[in-house]
């Protein structure tokens, strides 16, 4: 009975760490399999900027977090899209609005100098260094 006792004692020195190794290396490759979709999202949002917001990022038909935070990504990218269109929108609009407003010679209200346009035409001018007249 005690030869058969330390004969599985042996057995099992052995084969504990054996089958802790396969365990890891099961545990290795199934997480490696799980987050290879993610793996490909941070190369494309790294390469989204403001010049190219309607690139969106591929979602992965997984029914997990991987699917739920690419949907959530695009969908940041797409608000954020909208709002850098109404920013570029209103500059120009504002740009426009300003060059049809104040002639080339004059500063506009708010110049730093501290002129504005109508003091401008009082005699109170800024001094030559600090405003250029656009020719």
């Amino acid at each position: 009975m005690l030869a058969v006792m330390q004969d599985s004692a042996g057995f099992c020195f052995l084969m504990i760490p054996a089958v802790l190794g396969v365990a890891c290396l099961g545990g290795y490759w199934l997480s490696s399999r799980a987050l290879r979709p993610g793996g490909r999202d941070p190369s494309v949002a790294r390469s989204i900027g403001v010049q190219n917001l309607a690139q969106r990022v591929a979602v992965p038909q997984t029914g997990d977090e991987l699917q739920r935070m690419s949907e959530t990504w695009n969908e940041v990218l797409e608000r954020l899209e909208i709002s850098v269109k109404r920013i570029r929108q209103f500059t120009a609009d504002a740009s426009t609005s300003c060059a049809r407003r104040w002639p080339r010679s004059a500063p506009p209200p708010s110049w730093p100098c501290g002129a504005t346009a109508n003091r401008r035409h009082t005699g109170i001018r800024c001094a030559p260094s600090r405003w250029k007249p656009n020719t």
